[in-house]
């Protein structure tokens, strides 16, 4: 993977990303590059600057970045925003460059605005499930690459074309078990139902697999149908939101997947059964009806 050298000074001239406070990481800045000299070079980039001061999760994630790097031909997935140069500034390795993809919006704030259509969100998510059905493919070919931190926010959809691209793949693990912070594994506080399924250190961090990954994709679909953070509530009152959905008439296969993630059984990728999903019924689905019919009992 090739290096772009720069100055304190050259770094200190770039105007950051405006980003949603939702979307903005603590963990690092993001910078367009118009202003630098080699932008005749690295056209339509931007730059993002990693501020982590354990020694050990920078040297990960940019370990990250360059295997995926090295490994884009290998991967051949043209979803993945892979990026393109490590980033030096005075000589200190500070972060990478990616593609910059233009006249698109954020997964995350998609999913979260009420205005839209939950049926066009699940379209969008089923997107998400397919793309994870293609890294998994990977294996077959000795690549064992997992997006560990998957969450909606780490998505771009293009406007125009609705082509989905996943961005921020520092956060990724790519043929490595290191463990890292995963927000839907992180925030859960039911993983301890299945100990032996996701494993995790002293820490808290997960150790990124397969069934990590499909865990966080299963997450986001359900608190999409639900409108609400189904995944953090308690496994029996999760359990009783996946009957109602029974009852509502949504598929015994896709219902399978989501009460998956809490048994000792690999997970299975709920994009699969996206035909299970009565469309009629989405608006019953949500958290707030069942809810209110409980209390009307």
């Amino acid at each position: 993977m090739r290096t772009l050298t720069l100055t304190q000074r050259q770094l200190d001239k770039l105007k950051r990303l405006p980003l949603d406070e939702e979307i903005s990481n603590k963990e690092s800045i993001i910078y367009q590059t118009d202003a630098l000299p080699h932008n005749k070079v690295l056209p339509n980039t931007l730059l993002k600057y990693l501020h982590i001061k354990d020694k050990e999760s920078m040297a990960n994630k940019l370990f990250t970045v360059s295997m995926l790097s090295d490994y884009e031909a290998k991967l051949g997935i043209k979803e993945l925003v892979i990026p393109s140069h490590l980033v030096s500034v005075d000589g200190q390795a500070v972060g990478f460059t990616v593609p910059k993809i233009n006249n698109a919006t954020n997964l995350g704030v998609v999913i979260h605005d009420p205005n839209i259509p939950k049926q066009k969100k699940l379209e969008l998510l089923r997107k998400v499930g397919e793309l994870l059905s293609k890294t998994t493919n990977l294996e077959k070919y000795g690549i064992h690459f997992y997006f560990n931190d998957l969450h909606e926010y780490n998505f771009l959809v293009d406007n125009d074309t609705e082509e989905l691209y996943a961005i921020d793949l520092d956060s990724a693990a790519l043929n490595s078990e290191y463990p890292q912070s995963s927000y839907y594994m992180y925030s859960n506080p039911n993983l301890g139902v299945a100990p032996n399924k996701y494993k995790a250190n002293v820490f808290g961090l997960t150790y990124p697999d397969r069934n990590t990954d499909i865990f966080c994709y299963n997450m986001i679909v359900i608190d999409t149908i639900a409108n609400h953070k189904v995944s953090q509530l308690p496994v029996e009152d999760y359990y009783d939101y996946i009957n109602y959905l029974r009852d509502l008439g949504f598929g015994d296969d896709l219902l399978t997947a989501f009460l998956s993630v809490y048994t000792t059984a690999d997970n299975k990728n709920v994009s699969d059964y996206f035909d299970d999903i009565p469309k009629d019924k989405l608006p019953q689905a949500s958290y707030a009806v069942f809810q209110g019919l409980k209390r009307s009992k």
